[in-house]
C-alpha cells in the first residue's frame, strides 16, 4: 500500500475502489504489463488516513525484464532515456 497526497483530487465520482486495467484481453492476464489493478480502500473507510490523503494498493502481472536495465547505471543519460522509453 502506498499513501498519496489527495489534496485537490476529486474521487467523490467513485463508487467502487477496486479498478482494473487490462491492456489486451486476447492476452493471459500472467503475461508481462498486460494487466494492473488499483485499489483505494480510503474511498469506503475515511479512517484509514488523514483528511486530504488516500491509500493505494497497485498490482500488475509479470513485470519488467532485468536484463535490460542490470547494464545501467541509475542517474546516467543512458539510463534516464531507457526508462523513459519504457514508460512510454
Amino acid at each position: 500500500f502506498l499513501a498519496i497526497d489527495a489534496e485537490g483530487l476529486d474521487l467523490s465520482h467513485i463508487d467502487d475502489p477496486a479498478h482494473l486495467v487490462v491492456q489486451d484481453w486476447d492476452r493471459s492476464l500472467q503475461d508481462s504489463q498486460n494487466l494492473c489493478s488499483f485499489f483505494i480502500p480510503s474511498i469506503l473507510d475515511k479512517t484509514l488516513c488523514p483528511e486530504g490523503k488516500h491509500v493505494i494498493h497497485v498490482y500488475s502481472s509479470g513485470g519488467e525484464p532485468y536484463e535490460p536495465w542490470e547494464k545501467l547505471t541509475p542517474g546516467t543519460e543512458e539510463y534516464e532515456a531507457y526508462k523513459k522509453e519504457r514508460v512510454e
